[in-house]
């Protein structure tokens, strides 16, 4: 998985943005799906 051919930022709160996006576009998701538990 690719997820961008810029270069990584150094700065801690541009390192933390870049977790925030990814956080919200790879860990959220809606609509209807079973969960690993079964759940």
């Amino acid at each position: 998985m690719t997820l961008n051919s810029s270069p990584l930022p150094t700065d801690p709160a541009a390192i933390r943005e870049k977790l925030l996006d990814l956080f919200c576009q790879l860990a959220y998701r809606e609509g209807d799906f079973t969960l690993s538990s079964g759940q």
